[in-house]
């Protein structure tokens, strides 16, 4: 089996900027690489993977993660997925089937929602992978570490894509007392 890397932490962690400069320098050829987000992340480009700092790399919007092996070829080598959270539980089957082929998956995405807990296939996905990345970002508040993403609007959906017009990494002791605070 080829390696599987996922990247992970919470909102403006740098986790599509980090799977950006993976795919910037693994060393394949274009026809070699496929990359993937989902359909529901409609914040900037469509044919783009974007990130909050500017960066991106070209890529597909998919609906279902089972889409990923309709793209692959004969010269596929790698696959990168962006936003890996947003694709459920199917998304896990369908990694170990890519890596079955022979075909490495470098995948990012938020590990924990803005209530704190796992977020979908996140922690099967953290046990499946070879190379596990762990981001962090800085608090909006105190600029201590941050590794909660503090959602700033009411709106009890766990999917909610947004941006920082309505998300904040935030440290613990700031999202204790920012989701206190909503509570109220």
């Amino acid at each position: 089996m080829t390696s599987f890397t996922l990247i992970y932490g919470c909102m403006f962690s740098g986790k599509t900027t980090k799977l950006i400069e993976l795919y910037q320098h693994c060393g394949f050829e274009q026809e070699e690489i496929i990359v993937v987000k989902p359909v529901i992340d409609n914040r900037f480009v469509a044919d783009k993977v974007n990130s909050h700092s500017g960066l991106n790399m070209p890529g597909m919007r998919i609906k279902h993660p089972e889409q990923i092996e309709s793209y692959i070829t004969d010269t596929t080598k790698i696959i990168f997925i962006d936003e890996v959270q947003f694709f459920g539980s199917r998304v896990g089957t369908i990694i170990q089937n890519i890596l079955a082929q022979g075909i490495g998956v470098v995948a990012s995405g938020l590990d924990r929602d803005y209530l704190h807990k796992d977020f979908g296939p996140m922690p099967d996905l953290k046990r499946m992978a070879d190379n596990n990345i762990a981001l962090t970002a800085r608090c909006h508040l105190c600029d201590e570490k941050g590794t909660h993403t503090f959602r700033t609007i009411k709106n009890d959906s766990q999917i909610l894509v947004g941006h920082d017009d309505m998300y904040q990494a935030r440290c613990e002791k700031h999202w204790d007392e920012g989701m206190k605070a909503l509570s109220d």
